[in-house]
């Protein structure tokens, strides 16, 4: 099993799928993305059919289903090729740049709690700006056909990566809190 980075963000769908069926020509096929770090995808060697993105979710899952990244909303079929239309590729966006938006709410939310360790309020604003940065990013101004593949990936990957961390601050100053 091989582990390898995204080539571009999660939405930019046509990049993902062309990715994908590159790996597959090469000899490994995909079995999952990342639970914990979702820019991450596992490959196992094998050959597999060529590889389609759908935003469908089946009421089933059939023989041909792969994975999904359900961050995004998509998953990975064993059919044919197709082109995504530009409401499908905005649909993607606008789906991380909402995954953010919770973690400024529990940032402010946490902020206000009683008995919390005011130490570390200034990485709670900071890791609540940061979300709010990249969130809007794909929100607004992302178009996949213009934007560099690595902008976006790179967009991505610092937004899962403020989550940890903030996830980390907060266990932190729940442990500082409750000793």
């Amino acid at each position: 099993m091989k582990f390898k980075l995204l080539p571009c963000a999660p939405c930019d769908l046509d990049g993902i799928e062309k990715w994908i069926n590159d790996e597959q020509k090469a000899g490994w096929r995909l079995k999952r993305f990342g639970l914990l770090l979702p820019f991450v995808a596992a490959f196992v060697p094998g050959e597999g059919g060529e590889y389609t993105i759908t935003m469908d979710f089946p009421k089933h899952s059939g023989y041909e289903r792969v994975c999904a990244l359900r961050s995004v909303g998509y998953i990975v079929k064993g059919k044919p090729r197709g082109a995504f239309g530009e409401g499908e590729l905005r649909a993607a966006a606008r789906k991380i740049g909402l995954l953010f938006a919770p973690l400024f709410v529990l940032s402010v939310a946490v902020v206000m709690l009683p008995r919390m360790n005011t130490d570390l309020l200034a990485w709670h604003i900071a890791c609540a700006l940061a979300s709010v940065a990249v969130g809007a990013f794909f929100l607004l101004p992302y178009d996949p056909a213009k934007t560099p593949p690595k902008l976006g990936l790179a967009l991505y990957s610092l937004g899962v990566l403020v989550f940890w961390a903030w996830f980390i601050g907060l266990v932190v100053d729940l442990i500082a809190a409750v000793s």
